[in-house]
């Protein structure tokens, strides 16, 4: 079904130059993309004592925590595995981390489990990377998971509403409303 004035490209970096950048969502979808990667590489140049030092050796991180630390610690984990029972009965709380599945199934206990996780994370000092970098961390994840919708509807509308994303204009392209037509 492709055209043959139009080359079948192989890379998906080709398949987005082949659009017009000045659309919309082609603005978007590329500010996206430059914004990812000066960021990554940002952080990757400026950033990388402060990431180092969160994953490096310190002293206190082999010193026994104070009784008051650990009775709080004790809680959390102690309402965490209380909860676990009811969200997943056979995890572990150590290594438990709740996923879509449990969101989707239990959308208030995964809340409540991810709320106590932060609680536990801010008692034993996940504090240390400072507000710089766990202000990048959060930025960039928010920034791809917007990318990776932008791909998801791009990938639904080019295959479900060719006619529509054509403008009008003949559909030249692998789509699935062309099946069985």
């Amino acid at each position: 079904m492709r055209s043959p004035a139009r080359p079948a490209r192989s890379s998906v970096t080709a398949h987005a130059g082949a659009g017009r950048p000045a659309v919309t969502a082609g603005a978007g979808t590329g500010s996206l993309v430059v914004v990812l990667v000066a960021q990554g590489l940002t952080a990757r140049s400026l950033l990388p004592r402060r990431t180092a030092a969160v994953f490096a050796s310190r002293v206190e991180s082999f010193q026994e925590p104070d009784p008051a630390l650990r009775e709080r610690l004790r809680a959390v984990i102690g309402q965490k595995r209380e909860l676990l029972s009811a969200l997943d009965p056979g995890a572990d709380e150590a290594l438990f981390s709740p996923d879509l599945r449990h969101a989707l199934a239990h959308p208030w206990r995964t809340l409540r489990y991810a709320r106590l996780a932060a609680r536990e994370a801010r008692l034993v000092g996940r504090r240390r990377a400072g507000p710089v970098l766990a202000f990048w961390r959060r930025t960039h994840i928010a920034l791809a998971l917007l990318f990776l919708l932008g791909v998801c509807v791009h990938v639904v509308l080019v295959l479900f509403f060719a006619g529509y994303v054509a403008g009008g204009g003949s559909v030249d392209w692998w789509h699935v409303t062309a099946w069985g037509g």
